[in-house]
């Protein structure tokens, strides 16, 4: 797994997981769709596949990298043992967002030491006269 991309990869992951550990029973998928309703008017959007419902919940904000507590509300309702499966998810991605943020910051001051050193001169080699 690429570093960057490590929370993206999780958070993929745990949409998958819910969708196949918890969304299989029919039981709970029409659980799923009733909360759904709830927040979906479009019947196109509703009527389709499981994982078209969380990117419509992706694309309006409920559903985001890190941030988890909407995917607990739905699930309370589904099955509650996901709750478990979210938190330690969430605990995973935003221990990766901030080892990202962290690398980010590192690299943001190297260049900045660098882009100091280069304007005092620090870094700068001056040539050497050849003697022929």
């Amino acid at each position: 797994m690429a570093g960057n991309d490590l929370h993206k990869e999780l958070h993929g992951k745990l949409k998958s997981d819910l969708m196949t550990g918890f969304l299989q029973k029919k039981a709970n998928v029409l659980k799923w769709k009733e909360q759904f309703k709830l927040y979906c008017r479009d019947d196109e959007v509703r009527n389709g596949e499981i994982d078209g419902h969380f990117d419509f919940l992706e694309s309006e904000g409920k559903i985001k990298i890190g941030d988890y507590e909407f995917l607990k509300k739905m699930f309370r309702y589904v099955d509650v043992t996901s709750e478990e499966v979210i938190t330690t998810a969430s605990t995973e991605i935003n221990a990766a967002l901030q080892n990202n943020k962290n690398k980010n910051e590192n690299l943001e001051a190297v260049g900045a030491n660098v882009k100091n050193s280069e304007r005092n001169g620090d870094n700068y080699i001056k040539p050497v006269p050849w003697k022929y």
